[in-house]
């Protein structure tokens, strides 16, 4: 799994660990993590409030975008 940083925005970190994408932001107000596949598919909206972590092992090998706000990585799953 690799991902690439697409925004400094220091009001969302996504990182991936160990087969799973861990989301903190520092606004407690309800967020979406949005997953697309690279043809711009959304695989994923799920809704929470401060932190997140979400099973990547779920998906299909492939690219992948995960948005939070205005946050952005890319995900490759190999």
């Amino acid at each position: 799994t690799s991902l690439e940083n697409y925004s400094n925005s220091e009001d969302v970190r996504m990182w991936e660990h160990n087969g799973k994408l861990f989301v903190s932001v520092k606004a407690m107000a309800e967020q979406n993590l949005r997953i697309y596949d690279m043809q711009g598919k959304m695989i994923e909206n799920a809704k929470f409030t401060g932190t997140l972590t979400y099973d990547l092992s779920i998906l299909p090998q492939g690219a992948y975008m995960a948005n939070v706000g205005n946050k952005s990585i890319k995900i490759v799953l190999k």
